[in-house]
């Protein structure tokens, strides 16, 4: 069996999204000018990625960890008929799995391609709620690694809002609802999830602000909880946001477990549609999502996880409703009745 090469997941090995050099979502002098809770938090992994390509017929991923993921690991797609689709979770990465803050991938964790391999193109998606000082991707000896597949779109979609946003309780990053839209329409995007802690701080609006995106999607009424806190701070967020992009299209999106609370909900999403009828009153690259639509049809009332954060099949409602919306506003081809994956199985 070929011996393994170890190769540090970097910039310069491998083309990155989603995260820095320092495996963190945003800069750290920023994040403390938010909140304790997003200076912790944004040291989550959620939608950070690797793109690459090789002939390798293992793939291994070896990893020094600060905070273990509760919930997802790694996991692996190949781009095949022009979809990205999945090939293996690769790691579990659980408090259990991790000895004095180090894993490394057991051989019944790799991706076995076989003798005949070719080159692939692949996208390794890092645990949407694990912390990372250093990653290193494994591959045999003499196999080739080069640049990844490229996105459509080199500016990223940038996503801010609740825990849902951050991926809680998808099974694998590959099924957060930013990830499945990513893969549907091979879009770049950026996950600003932040569980519990997106209340919509100024410090926050000009940091997204100042983000170079394509579009902006808003969604953190889940999280600004408190008496008058997302009255207060909806529409001073948006008004950052479009002083610094006139053109970019921005979703406005609430809470998707809509019929838990129904009275609380329906307030706070008057709430976000007075934002956007602001907005709709100045121009028209605004549009709004109401969450009670998110988990409609068949089986809604099994979209959730406890009643709230949404399972990998509400992770899918909301994919398909959210990415419509995201692929209208940027002029791309009409989401098909079908699902593109169901054409290759």
């Amino acid at each position: 069996m070929a011996e393994i090469k170890w190769i540090k997941a970097s910039r310069e090995n491998f083309d990155v999204y989603g995260m820095n050099d320092k495996y963190q979502r945003m800069p750290e002098e920023i994040a403390q000018e938010v909140s304790p809770e997003v200076l912790s938090l944004m040291k989550n992994t959620a939608g950070a990625r690797l793109r690459f390509t090789t002939d390798s017929s293992r793939l291994y991923v070896r990893a020094e960890t600060y905070s273990s993921s509760e919930v997802s690991g790694f996991d692996v797609y190949k781009l095949e008929y022009g979809a990205e689709l999945f090939v293996t979770g690769l790691i579990d990465v659980s408090g259990k799995r991790f000895a004095n803050g180090k894993y490394e991938s057991r051989e019944k964790e790799t991706y076995l391609l076989g003798s005949n391999a070719k080159k692939i193109q692949y996208t390794l998606n890092f645990p949407y709620s694990a912390c990372f000082e250093n990653v290193e991707i494994g591959i045999e000896e003499n196999a080739v690694l080069d640049k990844g597949a490229p996105y459509i779109n080199e500016k990223p979609v940038v996503f801010y809002g609740s825990s849902i946003t951050h991926g809680y309780f998808a099974t694998r990053p590959g099924t957060t609802y930013e990830a499945l839209i990513s893969q549907k329409y091979n879009l770049n995007y950026v996950n600003l999830g932040f569980a519990g802690a997106a209340k919509g701080e100024k410090a926050m609006a000009e940091y997204i602000a100042g983000l170079d995106m394509c579009a902006f999607v808003m969604d953190y009424d889940h999280n600004a909880y408190e008496e008058g806190q997302l009255e207060a701070t909806h529409l001073p967020f948006y008004k950052l946001v479009r002083e610094k992009h006139p053109h970019i299209p921005v979703i406005f999106v609430t809470r998707p477990d809509y019929n838990t609370n129904i009275s609380d909900n329906e307030k706070r999403a008057q709430t976000v549609y007075r934002t956007y009828s602001y907005a709709k009153s100045r121009d028209e690259n605004v549009y709004f999502i109401h969450g009670k639509s998110l988990f409609s049809g068949d089986y809604y009332h099994n979209c959730t996880y406890e009643g709230c954060h949404p399972n990998d099949l509400g992770m899918y409602r909301m994919a398909t409703v959210i990415g419509n919306t995201v692929a209208k506003a940027l002029g791309l081809e009409k989401a098909d009745e079908k699902h593109d994956f169901e054409m290759y199985i």
